[in-house]
């Protein structure tokens, strides 16, 4: 009876739970006892119906197997109903072991710091061990009484410790750490190898090969590392030299093409360590130098007047030399030259000249496929622009100018300076001040008169035409 008015009490909390969104709609007070097969069985519901098509909870308080077990009911009737079996939380796990211990001494204070274990479960504490040799922990053994990862000890007497470290909770105790050794005081030089690096990792760079590492976690102190690397793995028939540092990095330049296996091991006064993980590098062919031209502008629209778009040489694969810069493919009448015409490239570096387009009047209106060309010690690299010439301004021609003084001009003859600094001597009188007209291929068309003509000038240009006058 007293069990029954305990189940009782169940049934009041889940009909409370009810109220909240669980569907029930009858509790009983049986089975005492949980299911035996890890899926499901059926358990007599003590005589209880369950209304079909409705979820029924039953309380199961038999010793070592308290529960709750439910399951939706569909049409289910007496004698039982499917209960689905909630087993109890999982049994607890003694923790992995600590990893990365590593050791620091200033006078009589050592601090260590560790990792927490990536396996098993949760420490409660940690143990430490401390020994006079590898391995052995007959100096120290006691558990920190904390979870914290660090531990700071005053006061510790001169010596040579070889350090450990455990993780510990309820189910047991965690294999070892790796194991550090830090010298106290006057402890004397640590009479054992390192441990092996770890870490290696390694990055090309055309013929430059750089490795990083991670030094070693055990062992004493290495005074320096050795490389070795082979044409197969564990191999050191190609590379086996100390880099006589303690420096965790290495580069080497101008290494071979070809297929490395790389290791490393540290070294100290009793000897080298084992190696560490081995890493595979290729180095790729030394590529030709070379050198690539760019222009700006591959598009350029002109019309009577000049054009330059800059060009870019740059050095490709550690060229370096002279390059010579020409065109082709421009129309009669387009002269088509670089300022400057010739480039000296240092290695990796980048120079720039100027295309010079200068259109005259007799050039032909039209699209045109202009070619850039450099060439260098049997290298020729070109680029193609394409040049579209407006139309030319029928009638003028290209009239010789004075460019004398002015004060100093002919007698009989007037002078005139253009706006562009264009000078015209004119042998009758001007009658008229000059005036603009135009305009001629986008330009401004100025015009002188005279007594006997009209004397027309295309700014900015050396285009000129003489016509009747209109006076």
């Amino acid at each position: 009876m007293r069990l029954r008015a305990a189940l009782q009490s169940v049934c009041q909390l889940f009909g409370a739970a009810a109220a909240l969104g669980l569907t029930m709609s009858s509790c009983s007070s049986g089975p005492t006892r949980a299911p035996t097969t890890p899926s499901s069985e059926s358990l007599t519901a003590g005589g209880i119906v369950a209304p079909p098509n409705v979820a029924t909870t039953w309380s199961c308080l038999t010793s070592g197997h308290t529960g709750i077990f439910s399951s939706a009911v569909a049409g289910c009737g007496s004698p039982g109903i499917i209960v689905t079996k909630v087993y109890p939380a999982a049994a607890l796990a003694a923790p992995g072991a600590p990893t990365s211990l590593s050791s620091s001494a200033s006078g009589s204070t050592v601090i260590l710091v560790w990792m927490a274990p990536a396996s098993g479960d949760a420490p409660a504490s940690y143990v430490i061990e401390a020994g006079s040799s590898s391995g052995a922990s007959n100096l120290a053994n006691f558990d920190t009484g904390s979870a914290t990862t660090s531990l700071t000890a005053t006061a510790v007497p001169a010596g040579t410790y070889f350090l450990r470290v455990r993780a510990k909770n309820a189910a047991g105790l965690s294999g070892a750490s790796n194991e550090f050794v830090v010298v106290v005081g006057g402890g004397g030089p640590c009479a054992i190898v390192s441990g092996s690096p770890t870490g290696l990792a390694a990055s090309v760079s055309g013929s430059t090969v750089t490795l990083t590492w991670s030094a070693p976690l055990g062992g004493c102190p290495p005074s320096s590392y050795i490389i070795e690397a082979g044409s197969t793995a564990g191999a050191s028939n190609l590379a086996n030299f100390s880099t006589s540092n303690t420096a965790t990095s290495f580069s080497a330049s101008g290494v071979g093409a070809g297929t490395y296996y790389v290791r490393l091991r540290a070294a100290n006064a009793i000897g080298p360590s084992g190696p560490s993980n081995e890493v595979v590098v290729t180095v790729q062919p030394n590529a030709s130098p070379d050198f690539r031209l760019t222009c700006q502008s591959s598009q350029i629209t002109i019309d009577l007047n000049r054009t330059t778009s800059p060009c870019s040489v740059t050095s490709v694969n550690g060229f370096s030399g002279q390059v010579s810069l020409t065109c082709s493919g421009q129309p009669s009448g387009v002269p088509c030259i670089f300022d400057p015409s010739i480039l000296t490239l240092s290695a990796n570096a980048s120079l720039t000249s100027n295309l010079v387009l200068d259109v005259a009047f007799t050039a032909a209106p039209g699209l045109y496929t202009l070619q850039a060309v450099g060439t260098s010690a049997g290298l020729a690299r070109t680029t193609d622009l394409q040049l579209t010439i407006t139309s030319t301004c029928a009638g003028f021609v290209e009239q010789p100018s004075y460019t004398g003084n002015c004060l100093t001009r002919p007698p009989g003859t007037v002078c005139f300076a253009f706006t562009d600094g264009y000078v015209w001597f004119i042998n009758e009188t001007l009658v008229a001040p000059a005036y603009d007209l135009g305009p001629c291929g986008g330009k401004a068309v100025r015009v002188l008169r005279g007594t006997r003509a009209d004397y027309h000038h295309v700014l900015t240009t050396r285009l000129a035409k003489e016509g009747p006058s209109t006076r």
